[in-house]
């Protein structure tokens, strides 16, 4: 299989189960190839199957992942009960011939030598991909446990906030770290999720607000969602009553880990002298004298903490550095604050979070955190969490 792979022209890793389960000894992976999980001790299949879960990874699973256990099997149901399937042993001495279905080319494969016991899928699966000399599945598909549910399910950025005809105001400051002739991502995400609500979208620059306050009726807006650099000047301009929030905080809550952010968020104001923060940027951007990760909100944090901090930033998809030296050594940050994730998935912002989270680092976000450090973290936060 290792001679296969590097023809795939995407890069590969080859470790043992065992690095598996030791946390941060393999990064978070997009796809796994297990090809001998047949003996599973208890703790490690539980390990395994959270690792695979919380990363929302595809794996496939070769021969009869979990049969076996040190003190028990080969067994149908430990092999079953492992993969999510019903399956039945198969105790007949063979060599069973793998036929793909005709989508993956019909190709025919047959194993070395004879064996057994064999394991064949019954139920609890979405798909045959293969069958062998005697008709029964033999490669098989679970869907839904394999995708992310955004890959088949699209989910709304305000569709639960935000009714057809609701009245929202984009405010989006135009500074020197804005792009030339367009907007950016985040501002054109909820745009047209707002299009696709059939809702009234406006847009402004803050020192527009207070005209856009008087000529168009703010008072009836449904919702006023801000560029989490100017929340000070918007907060003091849009009605207490009138719902406020940023463009990060609504990615935010898309990507998921919502909860993990408003928990982190509220432990920044434990922060003491000289803790770093790192700070994670899912694009390579071009970096200006105002830019919000590298500028505006470590002096914003230092500002509203009081405290002399240190700051590091990992942009784009390079490696993250490990939160401890060594098993034993201290957390090498009290803070880990990561960016809306426009150009990113929620399962990438999830992976990229999980060393942190996995070592009891509090994590944040861009807008959470510049919320916090105006004082209007629970109002930016409120129209989601109720």
């Amino acid at each position: 299989m290792t001679n296969i792979l590097p023809h795939l022209g995407a890069p590969f890793g080859v470790g043992c189960t065992d690095d598996l389960v030791e946390p941060g000894l393999i990064p978070p992976r997009k796809f796994y190839i297990m090809f001998n999980a047949w003996m599973l001790p208890e703790p490690k299949r539980a390990a395994l199957l959270k690792r695979f879960e919380a990363e929302k990874a595809h794996v496939l699973w070769l021969y009869a992942a979990g049969a076996s256990r040190p003190d028990a099997g080969p067994r149908a149901e430990l092999c079953g009960d492992f993969l999510g399937l019903t399956v039945r042993m198969d105790n007949t001495l063979r060599r069973p011939k793998l036929v793909t279905d005709k989508r993956f080319g019909g190709v025919e494969w047959t194993t070395l030598r004879k064996s057994a016991p064999w394991f064949v899928p019954v139920s609890g699966f979405d798909e045959v991909l293969g069958r062998d000399e005697n008709g029964d599945p033999a490669l098989v598909e679970l869907i839904r446990r394999a995708l992310p549910e955004s890959a088949y399910r699209g989910r709304s950025l305000l569709g639960d906030v935000v009714a057809q005809g609701d009245h929202v105001v984009l405010v989006t400051p135009i500074d020197s770290s804005a792009p030339e002739g367009r907007m950016i991502l985040p501002q054109v995400q909820v745009l047209r999720d707002l299009m696709d609500l059939h809702a009234v979208a406006t847009f402004c620059q803050p020192e527009e607000l207070e005209f856009e306050n008087s000529k168009l009726k703010i008072e009836n807006s449904r919702l006023v969602v801000t560029d989490s650099q100017v929340f000070h000047k918007v907060a003091a301009i849009v009605p207490e009553e009138i719902p406020l929030t940023s463009f990060s905080i609504v990615l935010a809550r898309q990507k998921g880990l919502f909860a993990e952010y408003l928990e982190g968020t509220r432990q920044i104001g434990n922060l003491q002298d000289g803790d770093r923060v790192l700070l994670l940027e899912s694009c390579t951007h071009n970096v200006t004298c105002e830019d919000i990760g590298r500028v505006k909100l470590p002096a914003a944090l230092k500002k509203a903490t009081g405290k002399e901090l240190q700051f590091e930033v990992i942009g784009g998809q390079s490696p993250l550095p490990a939160m401890r030296a060594n098993g034993d050594s201290p957390l090498r940050y009290a803070l880990v604050i990561q960016c809306g994730g426009c150009v990113i998935t929620a399962q990438q912002v999830k992976a990229r979070l999980l060393p942190a989270l996995e070592a009891g680092v509090p994590v944040s976000n861009y807008g959470l955190a510049l919320a916090w450090c105006n004082g209007i973290f629970e109002r930016a936060t409120r129209i989601f969490r109720s």
